[in-house]
């Protein structure tokens, strides 16, 4: 699934914003990445409603993303960040959830400041 969330926000980079379609891919990499792996070797909280993940986990996952997304994006990485890791933490479909979520938030937030 990994990979074909990739293609597919590659593809969509020919229509949507490419500095979005990038930051998504790099929400999905670093969030997800460190999400599993800090979640893993340190996680000790677990989330109420995903069994499966961590309080520990998701934050580092949040900070990897945030980071990695604004290299791209700018500081509406940041927003893409917490939708796409909220997504992360609620979906079992991680890999297709977090970069849709992501993108989705950031086209979003850069629509805003154009609706007033």
């Amino acid at each position: 699934m990994y990979l074909i969330s990739v293609i597919s926000i590659i593809s969509l980079s020919f229509l949507i914003d490419e500095k979005l379609c990038f930051a998504a891919i790099a929400i999905l990499a670093a969030g997800d990445g460190f999400a599993g792996v800090i979640g893993r070797r340190y996680g000790k909280h677990r989330l109420y409603f995903n069994k499966d993940k961590t309080w520990e986990g998701s934050i580092s996952g949040f900070i990897a993303a945030s980071l990695t997304g604004f290299y791209y994006a700018g500081p509406i990485a940041i927003i893409g960040s917490v939708l796409g890791m909220t997504a992360g933490a609620v979906s079992r479909h991680d890999n297709i959830a977090v970069p849709y979520a992501a993108l989705i938030a950031m086209v979003i937030a850069q629509w805003i400041p154009t609706l007033t």
